[in-house]
């Protein structure tokens, strides 16, 4: 018996399952201190520094309504438990919490799948979503999206079975309230709860019964959201004004991520400007995994007999439906909380075909085939915490312009990626008002880079007019303005100021320094310093190595 048990825990596909979890928690540990303390994570200020605020102070108050306070308030927990004050320790730990709750949502995937479908559905699905790029890079960074995407998959997990019970039901409504606890964007499956609930109660059930399961369930989310943000009543106003905002900010784009057609998150080849890793769609991400994962989907709508496969299929379509629209934002972590749930449909199918009497030969084949496949995000990833070894542009930007930028002098600087540069000793001027001018806005609600243009042609003289010796240009703002499809169509102006602006700086100033992104092989934008002419003597550019 003892012999049976070892058999079955070290079967292929149990090798498999365990190769793939292992690898896909090696992606997101390394290097996790990348770049701090002096380049943290572009929107990190948001929850760190408000975390810490509150950790200081005791006051819980919040004073942004974007996210929720559920993420916050467990970096508020954790700096106080372990008295961490400084920008490093208190980083490091909030990405700490991204990869614990990245590496949760795989661990619970391959419970759930192994429940279900066994070892090798299981294996697949952790494949899928541990080697998928955007789910790597989400594990390290400082948001709150893989808390969002495991409340919502244990969610998943409680709903979608045959026959579930009570308990499970507001168990299951109850991770939903957590989810959008985290993230407002939890509201979409709010939605599907009830849904879910009526259709996947146990059989027999009359529907006055099913109703009242369903209204529990959501009642139960509901109490769980206020629970963990009570502040969203007694400052309701302003949440419900910054979600309305929010929601107005989605729906009309913003310069350099903005969807062409419906199915952009499924097929879209632009990469995401300031993270020139990740891809826009499924299909650049997961490589040709996309196709399983559009064959689970398939799979779990023809067979109709369990009526959790269908809902897990509506839970995906559905909310791909919801963050899809032409000209609406277009970010592929938006997407993050369904691939648990594809991932989980792909190895179920994967597991159907695999089981099949094929001939050796054959068999052979599908395992070769599938190794391949899953090789594409896995290799992607690779490549991807590779280059976290090695100092970015950006630190080797700062330690230039430490040396070699006189003391006093004043630049200008593009903004969203270069870290805190107060450190220097320089006078930095930046653009004003860039996060609201970035966003199509129609005239009534706000500004549009395509009526208040975020560069233009005469900047290069407006400011050697207030003194600026040097012009500090990166890639991952000057990419968010390149002539992409989506950019040409929706943002047409902004594209052409920003060939008039490349055009002025070649006139009036000259490159003296270069660091090289990550297009030649490291990390960080390409980050060019030019000095304006009539500020100083001309000398020969420098470059430093990648």
């Amino acid at each position: 018996m003892a012999y049976a048990r070892l058999a079955v825990s070290w079967s292929p596909a149990r090798v498999a399952l365990y190769a793939a979890f292992m690898l896909a928690v090696v992606l997101r540990v390394p290097w996790l201190d990348y770049d701090l303390p002096q380049a943290p994570d572009i929107d990190g200020f948001k929850f760190v520094d408000e975390a810490q605020r509150m950790a200081q102070t005791g006051d819980l108050r919040p004073t942004d309504f974007q996210y929720p306070t559920g993420y916050t308030y467990l970096l508020t927990l954790g700096d106080r438990a372990l008295g961490l004050q400084t920008a490093y320790t208190t980083h490091l730990a909030a990405r700490s919490v991204s990869v614990f709750f990245g590496v949760a949502t795989l661990w619970l995937l391959a419970r759930w799948a192994l429940a279900i479908a066994g070892p090798w559905a299981a294996a697949v699905a952790v494949a899928l979503v541990g080697f998928s790029p955007v789910h790597v890079a989400m594990s390290r960074t400082v948001a709150p999206d893989t808390m969002l995407t495991f409340w919502w998959s244990v969610g998943c997990w409680a709903l979608l079975r045959a026959d579930p019970t009570r308990r499970r039901q507001l168990f299951g409504g109850a991770c939903f309230g957590l989810a959008t606890a985290t993230k407002l964007s939890g509201l979409y499956a709010l939605g599907w709860l009830p849904l879910v609930v009526f259709a996947c109660s146990p059989r027999g059930t009359r529907a006055g019964k099913r109703i009242v399961s369903a209204g529990a369930a959501l009642l139960t989310a509901i109490v769980a959201f206020v629970v963990v943000d009570p502040w969203i009543v007694p400052l309701r106003r302003e949440y419900i004004q910054r979600f309305r905002m929010e929601m107005i900010l989605q729906s009309v784009g913003q310069v350099g991520h903005v969807q062409l057609g419906y199915f952009d998150y499924f097929l879209s080849g632009t990469r995401t400007p300031e993270l020139p890793w990740l891809s826009t769609s499924l299909f650049g991400d997961l490589g040709q995994a996309a196709l399983l994962l559009v064959a689970g989907v398939l799979a779990a709508l023809i067979r109709r007999k369990q009526a959790w496969r269908p809902m897990a299929a509506l839970y995906a379509l559905g909310f791909l439906v919801a963050v899809s629209a032409p000209g609406h934002i277009k970010a592929l972590r938006l997407v993050l909380p369904v691939l648990p749930v594809l991932g989980l449909l792909a190895g179920m199918c994967v597991a159907e075909w695999l089981e099949r009497p094929w001939s050796v030969h054959m068999r052979r084949l599908l395992y070769t085939a599938l190794l391949v496949t899953l090789c594409v995000p896995l290799l992607n990833s690779a490549d991807y915490v590779r280059r976290l070894a090695y100092p970015s542009s950006v630190a080797r930007f700062r330690e230039y312009a430490a040396t070699h930028l006189p003391p006093g002098s004043t630049i200008f600087v593009e903004p969203f990626s270069l870290g805190d540069l107060r450190s220097l000793a320089v006078r930095v001027v930046e653009l004003k008002g860039v996060g609201s001018r970035a966003y199509g806005l129609p005239r009534a609600l706000g500004p549009n880079p395509e009526r208040n243009p975020l560069v233009h042609g005469d900047i290069p003289d407006q400011l050697l007019a207030l003194g600026v010796e040097y012009l500090v240009l990166h890639s991952y703002f000057e990419d968010a303005l390149s002539a992409t499809p989506d950019n040409l169509r929706w943002f047409p102006r902004s594209v052409a100021n920003r060939q008039s602006f490349d055009d002025a700086v070649e006139r009036t100033a000259e490159r003296v320094h270069l660091e090289p992104g990550f297009a030649s092989g490291g990390m960080g934008p390409e980050i060019s310093v030019w000095r304006l002419r009539e500020s100083k003597p001309k000398q020969p550019a420098t470059q430093s190595a990648p």
